[in-house]
């Protein structure tokens, strides 16, 4: 595979701001305290198959930095790409300059995106971005949800070209000219330097009659329970707290809320990416559980994004999950949550 390369932003360290309960779980924050991340590069690409997972082939090989888990580098078969060429499955592009920089997690996941693929693009200059044709799978996120962020960050790629999943090895296009950049960092991290950078491209939000006290209550879930959510929420509402499920909140409602709101409050989880569009010297509390743990997403994300950040710790189901991903359960520690609310709300 024939490709020019280079280091568009080199390996940095950051100093995330500490979480203002911070001295109250020392040993827990500890490894999240510095975060270094990797150079970015970008790659310049010549005929080459695009999938609608994010995977990068040529007849003879595939680009292992287009593959989210290495571990799953055997899954993909340049072979397979050839064969779909030959049999008209896979579609040419017309011969225009492309920009990649979705992965399987970044294109349809709310998280990812806000982490890796917007990040990417503050990279671009306005100018450059207008000459090139953004690539993206045709998934739900990525047609109903991408546009409207992009809109939303003022990047204005020349069209969005959508990559038709069949599955995960036949939704292919052919591209001639292709600028392609690898996920930014692990999944468990993010890059906050870029992020504090894409918080800058935002626009203030006008102020609204909404709560200020926002509890984002997960509903709809089979992981990720809050177990003793009555006695919880008993406290939020001493605290003056708005219970709002955002599970079918429209996006621009959820932005609206998290926007106007003094502080956002719930469980680790996908919504919480918001806090990305909280107002400066906001704060943001998250349930986490003790001990295990893997990274620190939001609070890294909410430093980047001028907000402050507390953790209130819980009891998990189960001792041997994590949080994250498709993780445990949760009973709260009532007393630590009041607290770390007195501290806030005083």
């Amino acid at each position: 595979m024939k490709f020019e390369r280079k280091i568009v932003y080199p390996q940095s360290t950051a100093m995330p701001k500490l979480p203002l309960n911070y001295d109250d779980a020392k040993d827990f924050f500890e490894d999240g305290v510095r975060v270094t991340t990797k150079d970015v590069e970008q790659y310049k690409l010549t005929n080459v198959f695009v999938g609608a997972t994010g995977v990068i082939y040529t007849p003879f090989q595939v680009l292992s930095e287009s593959i989210v888990d290495e571990k799953h580098h055997g899954n993909y078969s340049p072979k397979a790409a050839v064969k779909d060429f030959l049999k008209g499955r896979i579609k040419l592009l017309p011969n225009e300059n492309y920009l990649h920089v979705f992965d399987h997690w970044s294109a349809n996941n709310h998280y990812h995106f806000h982490a890796d693929l917007l990040p990417k693009l503050t990279l671009f200059t306005p100018q450059e971005l207008a000459g090139l044709v953004l690539l993206l799978p045709d998934s739900f996120y990525s047609r109903k949800v991408a546009p409207e962020l992009l809109k939303l960050f003022n990047f204005k790629p020349k069209a969005i070209e959508y990559i038709h999943y069949r599955d995960s090895n036949r939704g292919k296009v052919f591209v001639r000219n292709c600028l392609f950049i690898p996920k930014l960092t692990e999944s468990h991290e993010n890059h906050t330097i870029l992020i504090e950078k894409l918080k800058q491209t935002l626009q203030p939000a006008q102020e609204e009659n909404s709560p200020k006290r926002v509890y984002l209550k997960r509903e709809d879930t089979s992981f990720r329970i809050l177990l003793n959510a009555k006695e919880v929420e008993s406290v939020l509402e001493s605290f003056g707290f708005t219970p709002v499920p955002f599970d079918n909140l429209p996006l621009k409602d959820q932005i609206r809320t998290v926007a106007n709101a003094d502080i956002l409050l719930g469980m680790h989880g996908a919504g919480l990416t918001n806090v990305l569009y909280m107002r400066k010297d906001s704060h943001l509390v998250e349930f986490r559980r003790d001990g295990k743990h893997f990274g620190h997403l939001y609070w890294h994300m909410a430093s980047a994004a001028g907000v402050n950040y507390s953790a209130v710790f819980g009891e998990p189901d189960n001792p041997n999950l994590a949080l994250e991903g498709i993780g445990c359960n949760l009973s709260l520690d009532v007393e630590h949550l009041k607290r770390v609310l007195e501290r806030i709300c005083k």
